[in-house]
């Protein structure tokens, strides 16, 4: 993580909602430039969303968790539905930690955006159940918004960094 990263952070946790499984991730916006012989030097050619996917902690297994089944997080950068991009798969635990970047290239601007983030498992190949679903954006729920607003104002290249609780269906 860079050294001053933004940190959202939630109000205390209830006892009820101290064992609630969380997803731990950050995001940073870079922009893109290309060396031009214009006069300026450089021109800016886009920009990529990074998504720094951390943990999930107190995940419970499922009843019907077979040994071989994993766990992993797909994404989705709407309204292009078409792109996706997806964790390695982790063995089901109670705590899994990633450490993987997951990137975007942004062809709108991140207000007209919304990242849908699924957390799935799969037992066998072929096999796969959704645990729980985030969307983070304008209209999204408190801390996901609070998130996507925080990686707005957020200069270049800098982390923003939250923890996001996940209700298992």
């Amino acid at each position: 993580m860079a050294t001053g990263a933004s940190q959202i952070t939630r109000d205390a946790l209830s006892s009820s909602e101290a064992s609630c499984a969380e997803l731990s991730m950050a995001f940073r916006l870079v922009k893109e430039c290309t060396n031009s012989p214009s006069a300026n030097g450089s021109k800016l050619t886009g920009v990529k969303l990074e998504i720094l996917v951390k943990t999930i902690s107190n995940l419970t297994p499922l009843a019907d968790s077979q040994p071989a089944s994993a766990v992993y997080l797909k994404f989705y950068l709407l309204p292009d539905r078409k792109t996706k991009r997806k964790t390695s798969a982790a063995k089901n635990s109670s705590k899994i930690v990633w450490n993987e970047t997951v990137t975007f290239a942004c062809p709108h601007h991140l207000s007209d955006l919304i990242l849908d983030v699924q957390v799935c498992r799969r037992s066998r190949p072929g096999t796969r159940k959704l645990l729980c679903k985030l969307c983070f954006g304008q209209d999204a729920p408190f801390t996901q918004k609070a998130h996507w607003q925080a990686l707005q104002s957020a200069t270049s290249g800098e982390w923003v960094e939250a923890k996001h609780p996940l209700i298992q269906k």
